[in-house]
């Protein structure tokens, strides 16, 4: 019997291929889909929780920003189909080894998929387009404003949105300042937390001054190595070639270290 996640990609093939998304494997982790516009860089990733449930993780993020190995897998911020359809239910349901429920499933999945996160790709392949949907979205389904911060503050950035910028930057210092209160943290942790506050309050002088031009020093170069890492992405097919890079040492959003916690989570 064919795997749920076999007859997904069997039956998503010819959409992802219709619409530009290139099938891309993943080192012990299996395969996910992704595509780059001139400012996107769009993912997704049929995942299954608990033998009995799945859904589609889907991602989009600013080529001018902090993409990583992370943001290639689709692992940082996605939203979930069911989220992104308006389902008050947490996943697809099918039963293990049942066939008859698992084509199904399937079926379902990726006629939703067709359907909700087509149009949803295509109308996210600019900062702009992509920030002012995720702030629509935000007013139906709660979560998405903390699931997608990390990627509104590029999109912000980008855009010279100065208001959502800014509330990224007070939500992420009220997280650490209610992480500080915490009695398990060590003294390495508390010393971090205290740099991120201090590095957003300088990021908050900036943007209240409208000084996009620190900003737009980093994302430039944020541009380039993304760039570069799609470009050997899509011709290998592969993220193992993600290992061949070292870890950026430029970055704007509050990480924890170079595995690249990030502290919305």
């Amino acid at each position: 019997m064919k795997s749920i996640k076999r007859r997904f990609n069997e039956e998503i093939k010819s959409i992802a291929a219709e619409h530009g998304f290139q099938k891309i494997k993943v080192p012990y982790m299996g395969e996910i889909y992704g595509r780059a516009t001139e400012e996107m860089w769009q993912v997704f990733e049929f995942v299954s929780y608990s033998s009995h449930t799945c859904d589609v993780d889907i991602s989009v993020f600013p080529i001018r920003g902090e993409i990583n190995e992370y943001s290639f897998m689709g692992a940082e911020e996605p939203i979930m189909l069911t989220a992104l359809s308006g389902l008050d239910f947490d996943g697809f349901s099918y039963v293990m080894n049942n066939e008859e429920t698992i084509i199904s499933c399937v079926k379902k999945v990726v006629k939703i998929f067709n359907e909700i996160a087509i149009p949803f790709f295509s109308k996210t392949t600019t900062n702009y387009d992509a920030l002012h949907k995720l702030l629509n979205l935000e007013c139906r389904r709660f979560e998405l404003d903390i699931l997608c911060r990390m990627n509104k503050f590029y999109m912000a950035l980008n855009t010279k949105n100065t208001f959502v910028a800014l509330d990224c930057c007070y939500f992420w210092i009220e997280n650490n300042k209610n992480y500080l209160m915490e009695d398990y943290i060590s003294s390495a942790s508390k010393k971090r937390s205290n740099e991120i506050i201090e590095m957003l309050e300088k990021y908050i002088e900036r943007l209240e001054a409208d000084d996009y031009e620190f900003f737009d020093s980093i994302l430039d170069k944020f541009e380039e190595r993304s760039k570069e890492m799609i470009c050997e992405v899509l011709k290998t097919a592969n993220l193992k070639c993600l290992a061949e890079w070292e870890k950026g040492d430029i970055f704007l959003s509050p990480r924890w270290d170079n595995a690249r916690f990030c502290l919305t989570r």
